[in-house]
């Protein structure tokens, strides 16, 4: 009783200080829950309402003004933007090289192309003009794709970055502060900063500013990947070029410039492809390949330099001058992207994400809405825009891994994994394109005023709720949070508890991609958890209890039989009842009363070594007391016990039943308490293992119960120990009552081992059906309270097997006991007989 008292404590003081979350109560639009939501309480890690909106600015001040709210912090997704665009420059050519280059994006497990093949060749140039000016004579001559004519007009090799859309989120920088004590500094509503976003402001009259920090560590899943081609093209082969392609030497001195091979674009276009293709696919001489993942290098929004790769292969950023060029541009800023919910479907408990398509060649998981315009098309058609104006960035700290859950965590997410056949795990990621399976940590953040401009009048998807004057999530703190919901609900508000939830881990299949392993959050985890160990622990109480209560009265019986003749001999002397039944409680107080002090010996022991709680000395002292009474009680109904006589009725022809029959007032007890016993040494284990893996689903749970597995472990050890005690004294006292009889069979000539084999057989008979209803009784018991597994059946059908070879094997070593204790007697009384022959025998001859 002290180890299932410890037990719940430990579960409900694990709760207590682990179970609350940041948050309590997550506020959202009606009619918002997801139909997995609805049937099974779970929810993704982040499900901020992907965009639609539904709760006004008033709404959200009305809540945040509560006297009983300490906390009411908005969140409202805008959808995908890109920010600054820029490029990146390579290292200068020593000899004529070609560079061939496509950024490409990833998944974690595929990759994508997101962009061109870009090709450019830097060609030695040819030397044919005069000395005099070799000062402005370029090394190299160069040849590129159309789409690198800003960047590549100078010896540098430079390609642009490709556009990438990521995840903006509207909150309101005090409240967000307050929950997440990360400061969000240059996005406040009255005073936000500018930064360069501001230059177009003068051009693009109708353009409304968008303040944004970006996410310190975003990821953005971009690398460049090609070849770096060393090609065998000296000065000569490149005059050989220029003379067949009709390209002069001529100098133009006002512009300091020669005719290159991009002036063929003003004499054939056509000419210039099929230049530039033949250079593609002339074969170099040596060919290094190219890779440079971006990672963390690059920003989402806040890119406000172009970036270089040095001649280690290191990022860095470009400093405009000695042939590179800069560019920075927001033009795609002002057109955004908006996806909607994953369409999870549900079948045979599993989770399945079918895919809706491709954009641009990346698959597209969600329903993607463009939205906006570019600058460009805003500057054609005067329609009024919102620019991205990224001002600076956040740090959102460290991820931690938390046992409780408070969904929405928008700044970091729990990683998604992939385990590919030969075990290697890897991690998951959200595509540069919108419309991933994967669910993005937000990549920036701006105002909630921004945000109403953007979405109109109800632009919040969420406001996460903390509750004044809470410390812990106790039952107290539960009911003030479920009322502080029921009040908000009458707003015209879906309120969920998420105080008390917690992530857990579920296989989710992707259609294309395989089987991957999301966090999701489990609402209500905590009383889940609390109810179900309520539940586990009541039974097991009432089940321990039960087995004890037997166990006293079996073994009282059969006190009562061994004290048969003694108390039939007091009443042949003239004892009265009353000092009878006064002499056999005295008997009972002392002997329970040597039990107490023995045993309070040991709990002390235990109490002080294991720094157990003071309760289990009101445990022991209560339920012995409950034992005397109970006995006490007893005594006097049963003091003269008959022996069985053979009743009449149904004629049984097998010795062994016949047997049975008769001595079924000695059997009843032993069977009844190996019906119990068998129950619960096969329900404590069903139960204990059932309710580990029902609340182990989450991480809460886990750790729960590695914290009382302890106390779990203890609990199995004394149903088991409960079994073999009460199964061996059952045995024992069986066959102590029946000496006499063995002592019969003796006498008209069996063996030991006949005995042994006739007793075996009918023990094995009545402990075989014991043991059956037993088990029968538990599980018909369990299965009211749980789900009955394959494996629950399986581990049932195990402890009756091994539970029955128990009692054979208990039986064995008590029979072969008690038959050479018998057969010993049995010669002692016989050497005895002869001594008197013999003694008789000399004295008549005397």
């Amino acid at each position: 009783m002290s180890f299932l008292e410890n037990s719940q404590k430990q579960v409900e003081s694990d709760i207590t200080f682990y179970g609350r979350g940041s948050y309590d109560l997550l506020v959202r639009p009606l009619e918002i829950e997801s139909e997995i939501e609805k049937k099974q309480g779970i929810v993704p890690e982040n499900y901020i309402g992907f965009g639609e909106g539904g709760i006004s600015i008033s709404q959200w001040n009305k809540i945040q003004e509560r006297t009983d709210i300490e906390i009411a912090a908005p969140v409202a997704s805008l959808g995908y933007f890109t920010g600054i665009n820029t490029n990146i420059g390579l290292p200068f050519p020593e000899e004529s090289t070609r560079y061939v280059a496509q950024y490409v994006t990833t998944d974690g497990i595929n990759q994508y192309p997101i962009s061109e093949q870009y090709v450019c060749a830097m060609l030695e140039t040819a030397g044919t003009l005069p000395v005099r000016y070799k000062r402005w004579y370029p090394k190299f001559e160069n040849i590129f794709s159309m789409s690198l004519v800003e960047l590549c007009t100078g010896e540098a090799v430079q390609f642009p970055l490709p556009v990438t859309y990521h995840l903006l989120v509207g909150i309101d920088p005090l409240e967000e502060e307050k929950l997440t004590g990360i400061v969000f500094d240059g996005i406040d509503e009255e005073k936000p900063k500018t930064g360069y976003g501001g230059m177009y402001q003068s051009a693009y009259p109708n353009a409304t500013l968008i303040p944004v920090l970006d996410n310190k560590d975003s990821f953005v899943p971009v690398e460049l990947t090609g070849t770096i081609d060393r090609l065998d093209i000296g000065p000569e082969d490149t005059k050989n070029y220029r003379d067949v392609l009709g390209l002069s030497d001529e100098f133009k001195k006002d512009d300091v410039n020669i005719v290159t091979f991009h002036e063929l674009l003003n004499i054939s276009s056509q000419v210039r492809e099929d230049f530039l293709t033949e250079i593609t696919h002339l074969p170099p001489i040596q060919s290094e390949n190219l890779t440079i993942d971006f990672g963390s290098k690059l920003n989402p929004f806040y890119q406000n330099t172009a970036l270089r790769i040095n001649e280690d292969g290191e990022i860095s950023d470009l400093e405009a001058g000695d042939g590179y060029v800069q560019v920075l541009d927001l033009n795609n800023t002002s057109q955004y992207y908006r996806a909607g919910q994953p369409k999870y479907i549900e079948n045979d408990g599993r989770l399945t994400v079918p895919k809706l398509g491709e954009k641009d060649g990346v698959p597209i998981y969600r329903e993607v809405e463009t939205l906006g315009m570019t600058m460009m098309e805003s500057f054609d058609t005067q329609e009024p825009i919102w620019v991205i104006d990224p001002v600076g960035e956040f740090d959102p700290g460290e991820r931690e891994e938390t046992l409780a859950s408070s969904p929405l965590g928008i700044y970091q997410q729990a990683p998604v994994t992939y385990t590919e056949e030969d075990g290697t795990v890897k991690t998951v990621k959200a595509t540069t394109q919108p419309g991933s399976f994967v669910t993005p940590a937000t990549s920036g953040v701006t105002n909630i005023h921004s945000a109403s401009l953007i979405k109109g009048e109800q632009p919040i998807d969420a406001i996460r709720v903390k509750v004044a004057g809470i410390g812990g999530y106790t039952k107290d703190a539960a009911k003030k949070i479920e009322e502080v919901a029921k009040e908000i609900e009458a707003m015209g508000l879906h309120v969920s508890v998420v105080a008390g939830a917690s992530p857990q881990n579920l296989e989710v299949d992707i259609e294309g991609l395989g089987t991957v392993t999301e966090s999701w959050t489990t609402l209500g985890a905590s009383g889940t958890l609390v109810s179900q160990w309520d539940l586990t622990n009541l039974i097991l109480s009432i089940a321990f209890f039960f087995v004890a209560f037997t166990y006293i009265i079996n073994r009282f019986l059969f006190w009562q039989v061994s004290k048969e003749n003694e108390l039939n001999t007091l009443t042949y002397l003239g004892w009265n009842r009353k000092y009878i039944l006064k002499l056999l409680r005295l008997e009972i107080l002392l002997l329970t009363g040597v039990a107490w002090a023995i045993s309070f010996v040991g709990i002390v022991i235990y109490q002080i070594l294991q720094d157990g709680p003071s309760s289990i000395y009101l445990w022991h002292t209560g339920l012995s007391i409950m034992t005397i009474l109970i006995l006490s009680l007893s005594v006097g109904k049963n003091s003269h016990r008959k022996k069985p006589t053979p009743k009449k009725g149904l004629v049984l022809k097998s010795m062994v039943l016949k047997n049975i029959k008769f001595y079924s007032k000695f059997i009843r007890s032993p069977f009844l308490q190996l019906i119990v016993v068998s129950g619960l040494s096969t329900y404590v284990y069903l139960s204990l293992t059932e309710t580990v893996q029902q609340t182990n689903v989450t991480l809460l749970g886990e750790y729960v119960n590695l914290q009382t597995s302890g106390w779990h472990f203890l609990l199995i050890i004394c149903a088991y120990l409960l079994a073999i005690f009460t199964l061996g004294e059952a045995l024992s006292s069986l066959l102590t009552a029946r000496q006499h009889e063995i002592g019969v069979f003796r006498s008209i000539g069996w063996k030991s081992k006949h005995i042994l084999i006739f007793y075996l057989r009918e023990i094995t008979l009545w402990s075989a059906c014991s043991i059956l209803i037993g088990n029968i009784l538990c599980i018909i018991l369990f299965s009211n309270l749980y789900d009955m597994s394959n494996s629950m059946w399986s581990a049932s059908v195990l402890s009756a097997c091994g539970f029955f070879l128990l009692v054979v094997l208990f039986a064995v070593i008590n029979l072969i006991y008690f038959l050479k204790k018998d057969l010993s007697s049995t010669l002692s009384l016989r050497r005895n007989k002869a001594l008197k022959k013999s003694t008789y025998s000399y004295e008549v001859k005397q």
